[in-house]
């Protein structure tokens, strides 16, 4: 029996008032325990007396975990997580996130593929074209996401210490299998001109810190393992501003403050400029680095998501109206800024249109959404690799073709990460750091 949006906007809004009020009501006290077929796990479904009397409430109740209510499997499985070690596309998540998750990583995995660096690809520039040259912006989409999904998250915790945890043990995992990947393919195929890298690039992204962080702190000047993981370590600024805003004052506090924010940081922008030929300057060019100047993107998702719980056409106003802010401000052309327009649209209808939702929950796109966070991670080390050797090795292939081949190896690799890696690791840090409790009562909901 599959639950509808609704109720699972219900009981999300429930939850979160109870924990406001300091204690679950008191239908909540009737528990059943579930079956997860992911990791043959038991956990409590919590549902109302009455319900569980009847068939269909003892067919909900087997269908769904307290966990998967929590984060409507708003997982970033891939921007992003299902349940806490899922093998597949699970029941109880909103599918269409996770189409979105599939759209977003596809644009960046092209972009990466086709455009990017022409001077390193074998055919230029060729393909450097709309709406191929637009796909870096896949990344605004997945901040969109997070945005939605975090907030959503939140809901469903009870504290700091019980985010950060889920959060931290959503990513790492990932990140861990991917970085020390990279590692190898560097050394042993030397990809990319900065290679070989050594241990200690593996620093910035397992400490999920920026590198221009790292140097402010201590002096030292490490590079990431790889570029592309300037985003994740925007996400981590979010979530912890975001949660400490939360818990500090709760979510209409914490979506203007982090707005707040982004308008202040852009605010330095256009009056310092970027050029650190000032004080003023060298603050904005920092609230640049850190990620303030993408906090627009989450506070629209985490509008969209308000729209989503409480359908008030209002709040769908408020996060169409920060989302496009967010793009018109960007510091891009005028075609980039209108892809970026569009991504905010495409986001609108996903969460408005049914047919569009059902068009976002196709097999194809889901599958992209379960691998998109290991996809992220390791797509262009794998095509900048092995995309020459394509070109040396293969030279009666068009040149429409030779990235096909690399980032098939990206996606079988991204696979085997999520549906085998990521479990594993999951399992042995609850078992050594004693987490098991923390994991299997928070879940996860993906970057």
């Amino acid at each position: 029996m599959i639950t509808t949006e609704g109720q699972m906007r219900g009981r999300l809004r429930q939850r979160a008032l109870s924990r406001l009020a300091g204690k679950l009501p008191m239908w909540m006290s009737a528990a059943t325990p579930v079956r997860e077929p992911s990791h043959h796990s038991t956990r409590w479904f919590e549902s109302g007396g009455a319900g569980l009397a009847t068939k269909a409430g003892r067919e909900h109740a087997a269908a769904f975990s307290l966990t998967e209510l929590e984060d409507a499997g708003c997982d970033l499985r891939a921007k992003a997580e299902q349940g806490e070690e899922s093998s597949g596309v699970g029941r109880g998540r909103i599918e269409y996130l996770d189409g979105l998750r599939g759209i977003a990583i596809i644009a960046v995995v092209m972009f990466h593929g086709y455009v990017a660096f022409p001077d390193t690809l074998p055919f230029g520039d060729r393909f450097a074209v709309i709406p191929l040259r637009l796909g870096w912006q896949g990344v605004q989409l997945f901040f969109l996401i997070s945005g939605f999904v975090i907030l959503m998250s939140l809901e469903a915790c009870n504290d700091v210490a019980s985010f950060v945890a889920r959060r931290w043990l959503r990513l790492f995992p990932a990140m861990l299998i991917c970085s020390c990947f990279i590692l190898g393919l560097e050394n042993i195929i030397g990809a990319g001109p900065n290679s070989p890298k050594t241990w200690i690039n593996l620093i910035p992204g397992l400490t999920f810190l920026n590198p221009a962080l790292i140097h402010s702190l201590t002096g030292l000047s490490i590079a990431s393992m790889e570029g592309s993981f300037w985003s994740l370590y925007v996400e981590v600024v979010f979530y912890i501003v975001f949660g400490l805003a939360y818990f500090a004052g709760g979510r209409a506090f914490a979506v203007a403050l982090i707005f707040a924010i982004f308008l202040c940081s852009l605010g330095l922008r256009l009056i310092f400029g970027l050029d650190l030929s000032s004080l003023g300057s060298r603050i904005a060019a920092a609230t640049d680095w850190i990620g303030f100047i993408h906090f627009g993107w989450f506070s629209s998702g985490a509008l969209f998501y308000l729209y989503w719980s409480h359908r008030r056409w209002p709040m769908l106003a408020l996060a169409i109206s920060a989302g496009l802010i967010s793009a018109a401000t960007a510091r891009f052309a005028i075609p980039e800024r209108m892809g970026l327009c569009v991504v905010v649209l495409l986001f609108a209808t996903a969460v408005t249109i049914p047919l569009w939702q059902r068009t976002l929950s196709s097999r194809v796109l889901l599958f992209f959404g379960f691998i998109s966070y290991p996809l992220y991670l390791v797509h262009y080390p794998i095509i900048r690799a092995l995309l020459p050797a394509m070109a040396v090795h293969a030279p009666v292939l068009p040149s429409l073709l030779l990235p096909v081949a690399p980032i098939a190896c990206a996606v079988v690799t991204s696979w085997a990460v999520a549906q085998f890696g990521e479990p594993l690791v999951r399992q042995a840090i609850r078992r050594i750091a004693g987490l098991r409790h923390v994991q299997k009562s928070a879940g996860a909901v993906q970057p």
